[in-house]
Protein backbone atom coordinates (compact mmCIF):
# COMPACT_ATOMS: atom_id res chain seq x y z
CA UNK A 1 0.00 0.00 0.00
CA UNK A 2 1.27 3.46 -0.92
CA UNK A 3 1.92 5.56 2.17
CA UNK A 4 -0.21 8.65 2.59
CA UNK A 5 1.39 11.64 0.85
CA UNK A 6 2.53 14.46 3.06
CA UNK A 7 0.15 17.36 2.66
CA UNK A 8 -0.81 20.39 4.69
CA UNK A 9 -4.10 19.19 6.10
CA UNK A 10 -6.21 20.29 3.13
CA UNK A 11 -8.90 18.05 1.69
CA UNK A 12 -7.77 15.98 -1.28
CA UNK A 13 -10.03 17.85 -3.69
CA UNK A 14 -8.23 21.13 -3.02
CA UNK A 15 -5.04 22.24 -4.73
CA UNK A 16 -2.03 21.73 -2.50
CA UNK A 17 -0.28 25.09 -2.79
CA UNK A 18 1.76 24.88 0.40
CA UNK A 19 3.86 22.10 1.84
CA UNK A 20 5.49 21.38 5.16
CA UNK A 21 9.17 21.45 4.29
CA UNK A 22 10.13 18.69 6.72
CA UNK A 23 7.77 16.29 4.91
CA UNK A 24 8.72 17.09 1.32
CA UNK A 25 11.35 14.38 1.42
CA UNK A 26 8.69 11.76 2.10
CA UNK A 27 6.64 12.99 -0.84
CA UNK A 28 9.63 12.86 -3.16
CA UNK A 29 10.50 9.32 -2.10
CA UNK A 30 6.99 8.22 -3.02
CA UNK A 31 7.05 10.20 -6.25
CA UNK A 32 10.26 8.58 -7.50
CA UNK A 33 9.05 5.14 -6.39
CA UNK A 34 5.55 5.13 -7.85
CA UNK A 35 5.31 7.91 -10.42
CA UNK A 36 8.57 9.10 -11.98
CA UNK A 37 8.71 7.57 -15.51
CA UNK A 38 12.43 6.78 -15.65
CA UNK A 39 12.04 4.41 -18.60
CA UNK A 40 10.38 7.10 -20.71
CA UNK A 41 13.00 9.67 -19.74
CA UNK A 42 15.74 7.25 -20.80
CA UNK A 43 14.04 6.55 -24.14
CA UNK A 44 13.62 10.26 -24.80
CA UNK A 45 17.26 11.05 -24.05
CA UNK A 46 18.65 8.16 -26.11
CA UNK A 47 16.25 7.51 -29.01
CA UNK A 48 18.97 5.81 -31.05
CA UNK A 49 19.07 2.87 -28.62
CA UNK A 50 15.99 1.15 -30.06
CA UNK A 51 15.21 -0.30 -26.64
CA UNK A 52 18.72 -1.58 -26.01
CA UNK A 53 21.19 -0.57 -23.32
CA UNK A 54 24.39 -1.71 -25.04
CA UNK A 55 26.54 1.26 -26.04
CA UNK A 56 23.72 3.60 -25.05
CA UNK A 57 24.49 7.31 -25.03
CA UNK A 58 22.39 7.41 -21.86
CA UNK A 59 25.44 6.07 -20.01
CA UNK A 60 27.28 9.27 -20.92
CA UNK A 61 24.40 11.67 -20.24
CA UNK A 62 24.89 13.99 -17.26
CA UNK A 63 22.12 14.02 -14.68
CA UNK A 64 22.52 16.69 -12.01
CA UNK A 65 20.85 16.25 -8.64
CA UNK A 66 20.02 18.77 -5.93
CA UNK A 67 19.65 16.88 -2.66
CA UNK A 68 17.57 17.86 0.35
CA UNK A 69 20.53 17.67 2.72
CA UNK A 70 22.03 21.16 2.72
CA UNK A 71 20.72 21.52 -0.85
CA UNK A 72 23.83 19.71 -2.02
CA UNK A 73 24.43 20.09 -5.75
CA UNK A 74 25.68 16.81 -7.27
CA UNK A 75 26.77 17.06 -10.88
CA UNK A 76 28.01 14.54 -13.46
CA UNK A 77 25.83 11.59 -12.43
CA UNK A 78 25.42 8.92 -15.12
CA UNK A 79 23.42 5.69 -15.16
CA UNK A 80 23.76 2.54 -17.24
CA UNK A 81 20.07 2.11 -17.89
CA UNK A 82 16.58 3.19 -16.85
CA UNK A 83 16.42 0.65 -14.01
CA UNK A 84 19.58 1.96 -12.36
CA UNK A 85 18.43 5.52 -12.96
CA UNK A 86 15.14 4.80 -11.19
CA UNK A 87 16.85 3.00 -8.32
CA UNK A 88 19.24 5.89 -7.81
CA UNK A 89 16.35 8.37 -7.68
CA UNK A 90 14.55 6.17 -5.14
CA UNK A 91 17.68 6.10 -2.96
CA UNK A 92 18.62 9.77 -3.17
CA UNK A 93 15.10 11.25 -3.80
CA UNK A 94 16.54 14.61 -4.98
CA UNK A 95 14.44 17.71 -4.61
CA UNK A 96 15.44 18.70 -8.15
CA UNK A 97 16.80 17.00 -11.28
CA UNK A 98 18.51 18.82 -14.14
CA UNK A 99 19.53 17.28 -17.44
CA UNK A 100 22.87 18.01 -19.02
CA UNK A 101 24.86 16.97 -22.07
CA UNK A 102 26.13 13.71 -23.50
CA UNK A 103 29.87 13.46 -22.87
CA UNK A 104 32.54 11.95 -25.08
CA UNK A 105 33.61 9.28 -22.60
CA UNK A 106 31.91 7.33 -19.85
CA UNK A 107 31.97 9.23 -16.57
CA UNK A 108 31.79 12.99 -17.32
CA UNK A 109 34.35 13.67 -14.56
CA UNK A 110 36.99 11.79 -16.54
CA UNK A 111 40.04 13.94 -17.23
CA UNK A 112 39.88 15.70 -20.61
CA UNK A 113 36.28 14.63 -21.11
CA UNK A 114 34.04 17.06 -22.98
CA UNK A 115 30.34 17.62 -23.64
CA UNK A 116 29.69 16.72 -27.26
CA UNK A 117 25.96 16.86 -27.85
CA UNK A 118 22.61 17.78 -26.40
CA UNK A 119 19.14 18.73 -27.53
CA UNK A 120 18.76 22.34 -28.63
CA UNK A 121 16.95 24.20 -25.83
CA UNK A 122 15.32 27.56 -25.24
CA UNK A 123 14.15 29.06 -21.97
CA UNK A 124 11.25 31.53 -21.78
CA UNK A 125 10.95 32.95 -18.29
CA UNK A 126 8.35 35.31 -16.88
CA UNK A 127 11.16 37.44 -15.42
CA UNK A 128 11.55 38.98 -18.87
CA UNK A 129 7.98 40.28 -18.70
CA UNK A 130 7.88 41.58 -15.14
CA UNK A 131 7.90 45.20 -16.30
CA UNK A 132 4.87 44.50 -18.48
CA UNK A 133 2.76 42.51 -16.02
CA UNK A 134 0.10 44.34 -14.03
CA UNK A 135 -1.98 41.29 -13.05
CA UNK A 136 0.75 39.61 -10.96
CA UNK A 137 4.12 40.37 -9.47
CA UNK A 138 7.06 38.51 -8.03
CA UNK A 139 6.89 34.73 -8.28
CA UNK A 140 3.17 34.52 -8.95
CA UNK A 141 1.70 33.75 -12.36
CA UNK A 142 -1.85 33.53 -13.70
CA UNK A 143 -3.70 32.82 -16.94
CA UNK A 144 -3.38 36.43 -18.03
CA UNK A 145 0.38 36.77 -17.76
CA UNK A 146 0.87 33.22 -19.09
CA UNK A 147 -0.21 34.67 -22.44
CA UNK A 148 3.19 36.41 -22.68
CA UNK A 149 4.77 32.94 -22.60
CA UNK A 150 2.28 31.67 -25.17
CA UNK A 151 3.22 34.33 -27.72
CA UNK A 152 6.93 33.65 -27.15
CA UNK A 153 6.42 29.93 -27.62
CA UNK A 154 4.42 30.46 -30.81
CA UNK A 155 7.17 32.61 -32.33
CA UNK A 156 10.03 30.29 -31.38
CA UNK A 157 8.17 27.15 -32.44
CA UNK A 158 7.28 28.61 -35.84
CA UNK A 159 10.84 29.84 -36.38
CA UNK A 160 12.38 26.47 -35.56
CA UNK A 161 10.00 24.61 -37.85
CA UNK A 162 9.73 27.02 -40.78
CA UNK A 163 13.22 28.51 -40.90
CA UNK A 164 15.26 25.50 -39.78
CA UNK A 165 13.04 22.53 -40.58
CA UNK A 166 13.04 20.99 -37.12
CA UNK A 167 10.17 18.58 -36.49
CA UNK A 168 10.54 17.08 -33.03
CA UNK A 169 9.86 19.91 -30.59
CA UNK A 170 8.40 19.50 -27.14
CA UNK A 171 7.66 22.19 -24.58
CA UNK A 172 8.09 21.58 -20.86
CA UNK A 173 6.52 23.67 -18.10
CA UNK A 174 9.35 24.91 -15.89
CA UNK A 175 7.31 24.31 -12.74
CA UNK A 176 6.69 27.92 -11.82
CA UNK A 177 6.88 30.89 -14.19
CA UNK A 178 8.18 29.75 -17.51
CA UNK A 179 8.60 27.12 -20.16
CA UNK A 180 11.45 25.25 -21.80
CA UNK A 181 11.69 24.25 -25.43
CA UNK A 182 13.52 20.99 -26.26
CA UNK A 183 14.37 20.17 -29.89
CA UNK A 184 15.07 16.45 -30.23
CA UNK A 185 15.93 16.22 -33.93
CA UNK A 186 19.23 14.42 -34.44
CA UNK A 187 20.89 17.30 -36.26
CA UNK A 188 19.85 19.62 -33.44
CA UNK A 189 21.60 17.41 -30.89
CA UNK A 190 24.73 17.25 -33.05
CA UNK A 191 25.08 21.00 -33.55
CA UNK A 192 28.38 22.57 -32.50
CA UNK A 193 28.67 25.54 -30.18
CA UNK A 194 29.25 27.84 -33.16
CA UNK A 195 26.12 26.67 -34.95
CA UNK A 196 24.03 26.93 -31.78
CA UNK A 197 25.35 30.43 -31.20
CA UNK A 198 24.49 31.51 -34.76
CA UNK A 199 21.00 30.04 -34.53
CA UNK A 200 20.39 31.65 -31.14
CA UNK A 201 21.58 35.03 -32.40
CA UNK A 202 19.29 34.69 -35.41
CA UNK A 203 16.26 34.20 -33.15
CA UNK A 204 17.33 36.86 -30.63
CA UNK A 205 16.52 40.26 -32.14
CA UNK A 206 17.62 42.38 -29.18
CA UNK A 207 21.01 43.78 -28.32
CA UNK A 208 20.23 44.79 -24.73
CA UNK A 209 19.30 42.97 -21.54
CA UNK A 210 16.63 45.11 -19.91
CA UNK A 211 13.30 45.57 -21.65
CA UNK A 212 13.44 49.36 -21.59
CA UNK A 213 17.05 49.34 -22.75
CA UNK A 214 16.61 46.67 -25.43
CA UNK A 215 17.68 47.87 -28.83
CA UNK A 216 16.57 46.12 -31.95
CA UNK A 217 19.54 44.92 -33.94
CA UNK A 218 20.22 47.09 -36.95
CA UNK A 219 19.49 44.28 -39.41
CA UNK A 220 16.05 43.89 -37.83
CA UNK A 221 14.94 47.50 -38.13
CA UNK A 222 14.13 47.13 -41.83
CA UNK A 223 11.18 44.91 -40.77
CA UNK A 224 11.37 43.05 -44.10
CA UNK A 225 12.87 39.76 -42.93
CA UNK A 226 10.43 36.79 -42.90
CA UNK A 227 11.29 36.15 -39.24
CA UNK A 228 10.09 39.64 -38.32
CA UNK A 229 7.02 39.55 -40.54
CA UNK A 230 5.94 36.22 -39.07
CA UNK A 231 6.55 37.40 -35.50
CA UNK A 232 4.58 40.58 -36.20
CA UNK A 233 1.63 38.53 -37.49
CA UNK A 234 1.68 36.29 -34.40
CA UNK A 235 1.91 39.24 -32.02
CA UNK A 236 -0.85 41.09 -33.85
CA UNK A 237 -3.29 38.28 -33.01
CA UNK A 238 -2.83 38.79 -29.25
CA UNK A 239 -1.51 42.34 -28.78
CA UNK A 240 -4.78 44.06 -27.90
CA UNK A 241 -6.06 41.17 -25.78
CA UNK A 242 -2.89 40.97 -23.68
CA UNK A 243 -1.86 44.61 -23.37
CA UNK A 244 -5.14 46.52 -23.65
CA UNK A 245 -7.68 44.15 -22.11
CA UNK A 246 -5.79 41.86 -19.70
CA UNK A 247 -2.93 44.05 -18.50
CA UNK A 248 -4.33 47.55 -19.18
CA UNK A 249 -0.64 48.28 -19.65
CA UNK A 250 -0.80 51.67 -21.31
CA UNK A 251 -3.10 53.02 -18.61
CA UNK A 252 -1.33 51.51 -15.61
CA UNK A 253 2.16 52.08 -16.99
CA UNK A 254 1.76 54.76 -19.66
CA UNK A 255 5.42 55.70 -19.39
CA UNK A 256 6.38 52.53 -21.27
CA UNK A 257 4.56 53.54 -24.43
CA UNK A 258 5.32 57.25 -24.06
CA UNK A 259 9.02 56.50 -23.75
CA UNK A 260 8.97 54.50 -26.99
CA UNK A 261 7.12 57.30 -28.76
CA UNK A 262 9.42 59.96 -27.32
CA UNK A 263 12.47 58.11 -28.57
CA UNK A 264 11.04 58.28 -32.07
CA UNK A 265 9.97 61.93 -32.10
CA UNK A 266 12.39 62.71 -34.92
CA UNK A 267 10.71 60.16 -37.14
CA UNK A 268 7.03 60.68 -36.38
CA UNK A 269 6.75 64.20 -35.04
CA UNK A 270 6.51 65.37 -31.47
CA UNK A 271 2.74 65.60 -31.63
CA UNK A 272 2.23 61.82 -31.46
CA UNK A 273 3.53 61.51 -27.91
CA UNK A 274 1.26 64.33 -26.76
CA UNK A 275 -1.66 62.76 -28.59
CA UNK A 276 -1.04 59.43 -26.83
CA UNK A 277 -0.66 61.16 -23.47
CA UNK A 278 -3.98 62.99 -23.87
CA UNK A 279 -5.81 59.73 -24.59
CA UNK A 280 -4.22 57.63 -21.86
CA UNK A 281 -4.57 60.32 -19.19
CA UNK A 282 -8.38 59.97 -19.35
CA UNK A 283 -8.19 56.43 -18.00
CA UNK A 284 -5.29 56.55 -15.56
CA UNK A 285 -6.45 55.56 -12.08
CA UNK A 286 -9.70 53.96 -13.17
CA UNK A 287 -10.34 50.52 -11.62
CA UNK A 288 -10.13 47.43 -13.79
CA UNK A 289 -13.83 46.70 -13.30
CA UNK A 290 -14.77 49.93 -15.06
CA UNK A 291 -12.18 49.67 -17.83
CA UNK A 292 -13.14 46.08 -18.59
CA UNK A 293 -16.50 47.06 -20.07
CA UNK A 294 -15.69 50.62 -21.09
CA UNK A 295 -16.24 50.74 -24.85
CA UNK A 296 -14.73 54.24 -25.01
CA UNK A 297 -11.48 52.82 -23.58
CA UNK A 298 -11.38 50.08 -26.20
CA UNK A 299 -12.12 52.52 -28.99
CA UNK A 300 -9.54 55.06 -27.82
CA UNK A 301 -6.86 52.35 -27.70
CA UNK A 302 -7.74 51.39 -31.25
CA UNK A 303 -7.66 55.01 -32.41
CA UNK A 304 -4.27 55.56 -30.78
CA UNK A 305 -2.61 52.58 -32.42
CA UNK A 306 -4.28 53.26 -35.76
CA UNK A 307 -2.72 56.73 -35.61
CA UNK A 308 0.72 55.29 -34.81
CA UNK A 309 0.36 52.95 -37.77
CA UNK A 310 -0.80 55.76 -40.05
CA UNK A 311 2.17 57.93 -39.22
CA UNK A 312 4.82 55.23 -39.15
CA UNK A 313 3.99 51.54 -39.59
CA UNK A 314 7.60 50.59 -38.91
CA UNK A 315 7.36 52.25 -35.49
CA UNK A 316 4.23 50.23 -34.69
CA UNK A 317 6.08 47.04 -35.63
CA UNK A 318 8.95 48.02 -33.36
CA UNK A 319 6.55 48.61 -30.47
CA UNK A 320 5.02 45.18 -31.05
CA UNK A 321 8.45 43.55 -31.02
CA UNK A 322 9.72 45.51 -28.02
CA UNK A 323 6.78 44.41 -25.93
CA UNK A 324 5.89 40.86 -26.99
CA UNK A 325 8.76 39.29 -28.92
CA UNK A 326 10.33 36.58 -26.69
CA UNK A 327 13.38 37.69 -24.76
CA UNK A 328 15.52 34.58 -24.43
CA UNK A 329 18.73 33.92 -22.52
CA UNK A 330 20.86 32.97 -25.52
CA UNK A 331 23.55 31.50 -23.26
CA UNK A 332 21.09 28.72 -22.38
CA UNK A 333 20.74 27.88 -26.06
CA UNK A 334 24.38 28.32 -27.05
CA UNK A 335 25.89 26.05 -24.44
CA UNK A 336 25.90 22.28 -24.91
CA UNK A 337 26.40 21.59 -21.21
CA UNK A 338 23.81 23.98 -19.81
CA UNK A 339 21.57 22.25 -17.24
CA UNK A 340 17.79 22.37 -17.58
CA UNK A 341 14.81 20.62 -16.02
CA UNK A 342 13.21 18.03 -18.29
CA UNK A 343 9.79 16.36 -18.41
CA UNK A 344 8.45 15.03 -15.09
CA UNK A 345 11.18 16.65 -13.04
CA UNK A 346 9.83 18.59 -10.07
CA UNK A 347 10.22 22.27 -9.26
CA UNK A 348 11.79 22.23 -5.82
CA UNK A 349 10.00 25.35 -4.54
CA UNK A 350 6.46 24.86 -5.89
CA UNK A 351 6.42 21.05 -6.06
CA UNK A 352 4.81 21.42 -9.47
CA UNK A 353 5.61 18.62 -11.88
CA UNK A 354 7.30 19.83 -15.06
CA UNK A 355 4.83 18.38 -17.53
CA UNK A 356 5.51 18.09 -21.29
CA UNK A 357 3.28 20.03 -23.68
CA UNK A 358 2.69 20.38 -27.38
CA UNK A 359 2.40 23.92 -28.69
CA UNK A 360 -1.39 23.58 -28.82
CA UNK A 361 -1.32 22.60 -25.14
CA UNK A 362 0.82 25.62 -24.22
CA UNK A 363 -1.96 27.86 -25.52
CA UNK A 364 -4.53 26.43 -23.10
CA UNK A 365 -2.27 25.46 -20.19
CA UNK A 366 -3.11 26.94 -16.79
CA UNK A 367 0.06 27.13 -14.64
CA UNK A 368 -2.07 27.60 -11.53
CA UNK A 369 -3.56 24.14 -12.09
CA UNK A 370 -0.32 22.33 -12.88
CA UNK A 371 -0.05 18.85 -11.32
CA UNK A 372 1.60 18.88 -7.91
CA UNK A 373 3.46 15.99 -6.33
CA UNK A 374 1.14 15.66 -3.31
CA UNK A 375 -1.98 15.80 -5.48
CA UNK A 376 -0.70 13.04 -7.77
CA UNK A 377 0.32 10.93 -4.78
CA UNK A 378 -3.15 11.35 -3.28
CA UNK A 379 -4.61 10.11 -6.57
CA UNK A 380 -2.19 7.20 -6.62
CA UNK A 381 -3.19 6.21 -3.08
CA UNK A 382 -6.81 5.93 -4.13
CA UNK A 383 -5.98 4.16 -7.39
CA UNK A 384 -3.77 1.48 -5.81
CA UNK A 385 -6.31 0.89 -3.03
CA UNK A 386 -9.24 0.61 -5.45
CA UNK A 387 -10.22 -3.08 -5.75
CA UNK A 388 -12.07 -2.28 -8.98
CA UNK A 389 -8.84 -1.37 -10.75
CA UNK A 390 -6.74 -4.25 -11.96
CA UNK A 391 -3.61 -2.53 -13.24
CA UNK A 392 -2.43 -5.68 -14.98
CA UNK A 393 -5.49 -5.68 -17.23
CA UNK A 394 -6.55 -2.06 -17.35
CA UNK A 395 -3.53 0.00 -16.39
CA UNK A 396 -1.10 -1.36 -18.96
CA UNK A 397 0.38 0.94 -21.58
CA UNK A 398 1.76 -0.80 -24.64
CA UNK A 399 5.12 0.54 -25.76
CA UNK A 400 6.43 -1.22 -28.86
CA UNK A 401 4.77 -4.49 -27.80
CA UNK A 402 6.23 -4.24 -24.32
CA UNK A 403 3.88 -3.93 -21.36
CA UNK A 404 4.80 -1.69 -18.48
CA UNK A 405 2.69 -1.27 -15.37
CA UNK A 406 1.75 2.38 -15.00
CA UNK A 407 -0.61 3.29 -12.20
CA UNK A 408 -0.23 6.88 -13.25
CA UNK A 409 -2.17 6.07 -16.44
CA UNK A 410 -5.24 6.45 -14.21
CA UNK A 411 -4.09 9.74 -12.72
CA UNK A 412 -4.26 13.32 -13.97
CA UNK A 413 -0.75 12.82 -15.37
CA UNK A 414 -2.19 10.50 -18.03
CA UNK A 415 -2.59 13.15 -20.78
CA UNK A 416 0.97 14.36 -20.24
CA UNK A 417 2.29 10.81 -20.38
CA UNK A 418 0.43 10.40 -23.67
CA UNK A 419 1.95 13.59 -25.08
CA UNK A 420 5.42 12.44 -24.05
CA UNK A 421 4.93 8.95 -25.52
CA UNK A 422 3.83 10.40 -28.85
CA UNK A 423 6.89 12.66 -28.94
CA UNK A 424 9.26 9.82 -28.03
CA UNK A 425 7.77 7.49 -30.65
CA UNK A 426 8.14 10.14 -33.37
CA UNK A 427 11.76 10.83 -32.44
CA UNK A 428 12.58 7.10 -32.35
CA UNK A 429 11.03 6.65 -35.81
CA UNK A 430 13.09 9.50 -37.18
CA UNK A 431 16.31 7.98 -35.80
CA UNK A 432 15.39 4.57 -37.20
CA UNK A 433 14.69 6.10 -40.62
CA UNK A 434 18.08 7.84 -40.64
CA UNK A 435 19.79 4.58 -39.73
CA UNK A 436 18.02 2.59 -42.45
CA UNK A 437 19.08 5.06 -45.17
CA UNK A 438 22.78 4.72 -44.40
Amino acid sequence: MLAEPAQTGRSTNQKTNEFQFNRLEENMKLYYTYVFPAELIKRWLSPEDNGKDVNSTFKRREICLTLFENETYVRYQCYDNAKKFKQAMMRSFPQKIDIGAIYKYDGPQTVNNEAIEKELVFDIDMDAYDKLRTCCEGKTVCNKCWKFVVVGAQIIDATLREDFGFKHIIWVFSGRRGIHCWVSDKRAKKMSFEVRASLSEYINIFSGNEMTDNLLKQNVRSMTHPLIKRARDIINQSFSEILWVDQKLFVKKPELLLKLLEADNNRVGSGLRDFADSILRKYVGKPDSKLQNDMNYQEDCRVLFDEIQRRNEKLLSEIYLYLLYPKIDINVSKSVNHLLKGPFCVHHATQNICVPLRLMDVLTFNPDKAPKVADILAEMTRIIADPCIDPVENGTILIEKKSILDYYSFSSLAPYISIFLDHIAAVERSYAALTSTR
